[in-house]
C-alpha cells in the first residue's frame, strides 16, 4: 500500500498562520464598503475591489485557513529527507546537506518545493525534482533552493540561492497598497480623540471586537502589555509589546511547549529597524525573557519616521503613492548560549523600494560586515568555549560567515547577496527571491557550539505536536472570525451596489 501522509512539525508549520493573518486582509477582493467606522480593520477590504466581490474572496481565504489547520501534510520519503537536511544543518554539515539534495544539475543539487492550498486533508508539501507550473490557486506555493561548490575557497564553501512564491491571484501592487493605508486609517479611526492610556484600550478594543476568536486563542499562549501610544495629537504609535507566558501555556495544556518556552526565554536580545534618512520607519524587536513586539507610527494612512521619540511629519512617506524609497535595515543584537555571548552591532543593511501598476519590489542588498564581539558571559562552559584562544577564533569564523555574504555568489569582490520580495500580478502571486554565498564554519569549538545551539533551539516532537495544536486552533479561530463578519460585509456590499447601480452581491 502507498504510503500515508504524516504531519511533520517543522518551522513552516509555524509559519502558517502568519500567512493566514496576510491572507485575511490582502486576499478580500470587494466594492467599496459604505461605513468605515461599523466595519473597523475589516475597511481594509474596500481598496482591493477588483476580481471577486469582498464576500466571494473571503470564502476563499476562510478554506484556505481551514485547509492550514489541518497541519501540513508530507510523504514518508519527504519527511525522511527533511529530517536528514535538518541534522545536516545542525552540524554546520553543508557537504552532506548537498549530497542529499534529489536533483543534479551540472555540478549544482536542486530542490524544488510545492504546496498546495485547499486540500480537505491538509495543507500538502511536496519536494519534487521536476518542479510544477505555479498554479491559480489561492494559498498554493511554489519554488526552489539550491546549493553550488564554489572553486576560490581553499576549505569547503557554497553558493546558495532559491525563489518562493505564494499564489494570492489575482491581486495588483496598487490594491494592496491602499490596503494597506486603509488599514493604518482604521486604526487612527479606532483612537481617535484618545491619549494616553485611553489610547491603548482603544486600540485593543478594536482588534478584540474585529476578531474576537482569534484574540482569544492568542490569550492562551500571550500577554499583550501594550498596544499603541500617542507620539502627537495627529500620529498614532501601534506599539505592540507581548510576552509569551510559559505558565498559561502549561494550563491551556501544552506542558511539553511550556517548557520550551522556558528554556528559550533568555537567549536573544535582537532587534530590527527599516530606517529612512529621517527616522525608523518601524522596527522589530526581541527581549528576554520572552518578550517580542513591532512599533510603528502612522498619520492619515503614512508611515511618520521617528527619531528619538519624535516623529518627523515632514517626511511622511504615503504607502498608498510612494513609487521609490531608499531605506536601511539595521539589524542589532545579542545571542546568548550556554555561557557564551555573540554580539551583533553596527551593520546596515540597503533597501531598495520600488512599484508601479505591474509590480512592486522591496530589495536588501548585503555587502557590508558587522561588528561581531564573542566572550564568555559566566559559567564553566562559556569558559571553556571561550577562553584559550577560542573566543578569538570564534570570533574569526563568525566574521567569515558574514564575509561570504557579503561577497555574494560570484565570490571575492563580488556585488554581494540580496534577497527580494517581489509581487507580479501578472503572475498571480508573491516571491520572495535570495542569492547569497556560504562559507563553512570549519573549526571544531564552532561546529560544536553551533550544535549545543541547534539542538537547544529546535524542538522537540512533543513541542512540534504542541505547535501544531495551537496552529490548528488560531487557524479556525481566523476563519470563524470571517465568517462571524461576512454577514455585515455582504449588507455593506449590497447596499453599495444598489447605490450605484452595479448589482454587486456579496451572498452565497
Amino acid at each position: 500500500m502507498p504510503s500515508q501522509p504524516k504531519s511533520v512539525g517543522c518551522h513552516e508549520s509555524r509559519s502558517g498562520w502568519w500567512f493566514g493573518l496576510l491572507g485575511l486582509t490582502v486576499g478580500l477582493v470587494g466594492a467599496k464598503l459604505p461605513d468605515p467606522a461599523e466595519l473597523g480593520l475589516w475597511q481594509a477590504a474596500t481598496a482591493l475591489d477588483e476580481g471577486a466581490d469582498a464576500c466571494t474572496r473571503g470564502d476563499q481565504v476562510a478554506e484556505w485557513l481551514l485547509a492550514l489547520s489541518r497541519g501540513l501534510q508530507v510523504d514518508d520519503a519527504t519527511a525522511q529527507w527533511l529530517e536528514e537536511l535538518r541534522d545536516g544543518m545542525l552540524e554546520l554539515d553543508l557537504q552532506r546537506t548537498w549530497k542529499r539534495l534529489p536533483e543534479v544539475d551540472g555540478d549544482a543539487h536542486r530542490v524544488h518545493i510545492a504546496g498546495r492550498g485547499g486540500s480537505e486533508s491538509g495543507y500538502r508539501v511536496t519536494l519534487d525534482a521536476r518542479g510544477q507550473p505555479p498554479s491559480d490557486i489561492l494559498g498554493d506555493i511554489d519554488g526552489w533552493a539550491s546549493l553550488k561548490p564554489q572553486p576560490w575557497h581553499a576549505s569547503a564553501a557554497f553558493a546558495a540561492d532559491g525563489v518562493l512564491s505564494l499564489s494570492t491571484h489575482p491581486i495588483a501592487p496598487r490594491n494592496a497598497r491602499s490596503m494597506a493605508a486603509e488599514l493604518a486609517l482604521a486604526l487612527e479611526r479606532a483612537a481617535h480623540g484618545t491619549a494616553g492610556d485611553a489610547t491603548d484600550n482603544a486600540i485593543q478594543a478594536r482588534f478584540r471586537a474585529d476578531f474576537p476568536r482569534t484574540t482569544a486563542a492568542l490569550d492562551s499562549i500571550l500577554t499583550v502589555d501594550r498596544w499603541g501610544r500617542r507620539l502627537a495629537e495627529d500620529v498614532l504609535q501601534v506599539d505592540l509589546a507581548m510576552r509569551v507566558d510559559a505558565d498559561r501555556i502549561a494550563q491551556s495544556g501544552h506542558p511539553a511547549l511550556a517548557r520550551f518556552v522556558r528554556r528559550m526565554g533568555a537567549v536573544a536580545d535582537l532587534s530590527v529597524a527599516v530606517q529612512h534618512p529621517h527616522g525608523e520607519l518601524g522596527t522589530v524587536w526581541i527581549r528576554s525573557p520572552g518578550r517580542f513586539g513591532i512599533r510603528f507610527a502612522v498619520r492619515n494612512g503614512a508611515l511618520v519616521p521617528v527619531r528619538n521619540g519624535t516623529p518627523t511629519l515632514a517626511h511622511a512617506v504615503d504607502i498608498a503613492s510612494t513609487r521609490a524609497a531608499k531605506l536601511a535595515l539595521r539589524p542589532r543584537g545579542i545571542l546568548r548560549l550556554k555561557g557564551t555571548r555573540l554580539m551583533v552591532d553596527h551593520w546596515t543593511v540597503p533597501l531598495r523600494y520600488e512599484v508601479s501598476d505591474t509590480h512592486a519590489r522591496l530589495s536588501a542588498s548585503l555587502r557590508t560586515l558587522p561588528a561581531v564581539d564573542f566572550r564568555s558571559d559566566g559559567g564553566l562552559t562559556g569558559f571553556m568555549v571561550a577562553s584559550a584562544g577560542n573566543a578569538m577564533g570564534l570570533e574569526a569564523h563568525a566574521m567569515r560567515f558574514f564575509e561570504g555574504i557579503s561577497e555574494g555568489a560570484s565570490g571575492p569582490d563580488g556585488d554581494g547577496s540580496t534577497v527580494t520580495l517581489a509581487m507580479q500580478p501578472t503572475a498571480g502571486h508573491w516571491s520572495i527571491d535570495g542569492r547569497w554565498n556560504l562559507l563553512l564554519l570549519d573549526n571544531l569549538v564552532v561546529r560544536f557550539a553551533a550544535q549545543v545551539l541547534g539542538h537547544r533551539i529546535i524542538p522537540e516532537d512533543a513541542v512540534l505536536d504542541d505547535l501544531l495544536t495551537l496552529q490548528r486552533g488560531l487557524m479556525e479561530a481566523l476563519a470563524h472570525d470571517w465568517h462571524a463578519a461576512r454577514g455585515q460585509v455582504a449588507a455593506a456590499t449590497n447596499a453599495q451596489g444598489a447605490e450605484d447601480g452595479s448589482g454587486v452581491s456579496g451572498s452565497k
